[in-house]
């Protein structure tokens, strides 16, 4: 359990947190929307370092502190980024080009779309946003948690490896239909008499479910 007001983040203005998210997994983008898949479904209050929700990386030749706080790249401008009519105050993202918000609010699959996903899905689900932490299972490279507010119960599920992979689920009501909130096209599965249920997810992926009673 934690309470609300426990900050939950990957990576912030000080190096001693990390560097930004996009250098921490090397520019793998199925890494980095697991990685914000996962910290966003957890207890506590999430924060989004800014830049994190386009893939905004380091700055350009900078070092600790200041590698991590350049300025905000808001168009793929190779000498301002968008930021500003002047001089930046600092180098830029090397990955401005590309990773700006301009470009990635025009893509429908994007980071930016993913960020947006996330965030309408735990403001929608009071369970994810204010309930409990149960039942989590690491199995491999598969993770598993339950979140339960009230009558509302959900499940969230992971795969990071690079093969496909099988989680085996336990604790859901009795004969229970897993409906998918995340992401779309998915299909509904069933929980078996003893309240367990199988889940398979695709290499680099994530499911999260709405627990039903049968």
């Amino acid at each position: 359990s934690a309470p609300p007001t426990m900050g939950v983040f990957v990576s912030n203005h000080d190096k001693f947190a990390g560097r930004r998210l996009w250098d921490q997994v090397g520019g793998d983008l199925a890494r980095y929307k697991l990685t914000a898949a996962t910290y966003l479904m957890l207890p506590g209050t999430p924060y989004i370092y800014y830049g994190e929700e386009i893939g905004q990386s380091g700055a350009e030749g900078l070092v600790d502190d200041p590698q991590i706080r350049g300025p905000m790249s808001w168009t793929a401008d190779a000498a301002t980024a968008g930021f500003t009519r002047g001089k930046p105050y600092r180098a830029l993202a090397a990955n401005r080009a590309t990773h700006n918000v301009a470009a990635q609010a025009a893509q429908a699959d994007g980071l930016f779309a993913h960020y947006q996903a996330l965030i309408q899905l735990r403001n929608s689900l009071p369970s994810i946003a204010r309930g409990s932490y149960e039942r989590a299972v690491a199995s491999g490279a598969t993770l598993s948690f339950q979140r339960k507010l009230g009558a509302e119960h959900t499940l969230l599920t992971y795969n990071y490896g690079t093969a496909p992979a099988t989680l085996a689920v336990a604790g859901l009501p009795a004969g229970a239909r897993l409906v998918p909130a995340l992401p779309a096209g998915l299909q509904p599965l069933p929980a078996n008499g003893a309240g367990a249920a199988t889940v398979t997810l695709p290499a680099q992926s994530f499911a999260v479910w709405r627990v039903t009673a049968p």
